[in-house]
């Protein structure tokens, strides 16, 4: 049941499928994981925006680099040494191709189908967009991409407003002194980095308490599949940023969002900085 209170939500794909983490006005929370995007929304129905780490908004040919936002947001961040963490979006018309072929839908943990699926569907790829390849990243969120794309195309007039955001981005601009995080989200460092974030967060937040909203997650965890914990802390920062930028302002990747009104907006993602303190 959607929880009124809840305004703010951050949401990240996982082994179970999604999950997501809500703040209300006050410091109450919310944690769900549900196996379909469409059924986490409705968990929490009254949110006035809910923030994505999911491309939305494809593009219908191959481009090097992917969508301007993916470029602006690797840019941005820095990432030399983690180029991994902001890939491109497929285009649309690969993201149908994999939504078609049951078998291009392999869990990544599943090695040696995975690998057949991926280098299958990156020859489709490079026949279909003269010689342009498609990331092993790319192509294991791609069904969570398509059922994103479908959820939008068929969603209700009266749902959350969804815009796209990245961690990466997200926990640079909430840090204290607004820096590219350092290590790989999936290590030990890398994950009491990222806590020391949203601990800055907090001094933000009345109420806020990342710990608790933490082992919230941990309870919520399916039976089945175990939440790894850079979903958790990732899911936490767009949660924050959702608060943030709606009380206060989004900024946008690309900046400049100038187009003809008579075609489509081009992607982009969201994201808020934190006052420098010094």
């Amino acid at each position: 049941m959607a929880d009124s209170a809840i305004k703010y939500v951050g949401v990240d794909g996982c082994k179970a499928g999604w999950i997501g983490v809500g703040l209300d006005d006050a410091g109450c929370s919310q944690v769900e994981v549900r196996g379909k995007f469409g059924d986490l929304v409705a968990c929490f129905g009254d949110a006035r925006v809910i923030l994505v780490d999911i491309p939305i908004g494809l593009l219908e040919e191959a481009k090097k680099g992917g969508r301007d936002c993916d470029k602006e947001a690797r840019k941005m961040a820095k990432l030399r040494r983690f180029k991994s963490s902001i890939f491109s979006a497929p285009p649309r018309p690969f993201v149908k191709k994999v939504m078609g072929k049951p078998d291009w839908k392999c869990p990544k943990d599943h090695q040696k189908p995975y690998m057949d699926a991926y280098e299958e569907a990156k020859e489709w790829h490079r026949r279909e967009f003269g010689g342009k390849g498609i990331s092993s990243q790319s192509f294991a969120i791609t069904p969570k991409i398509g059922e994103m794309d479908e959820y939008l195309r068929n969603r209700r007039v009266d749902s959350p407003q969804i815009r796209e955001a990245h961690p990466e981005v997200c926990f640079m601009e909430l840090s204290e002194n607004n820096q590219p995080m350092t290590h790989k989200k999936s290590k030990r460092e890398g994950f009491r980095e990222r806590c020391v974030v949203l601990r800055h967060c907090a001094r933000h937040v009345d109420g806020l308490d990342v710990r608790a909203i933490y082992e919230k997650a941990r309870r919520e965890e399916s039976r089945t599949t175990k939440l790894a914990d850079d979903d958790i802390l990732d899911a936490i920062a767009l949660a924050i940023t959702a608060k943030f930028g709606w009380q206060n302002g989004f900024r946008r990747l690309p900046e400049d969002l100038s187009h003809d009104c008579k075609k489509p907006k081009p992607p982009e993602m969201v994201y808020y900085v934190i006052p420098n303190e010094k």
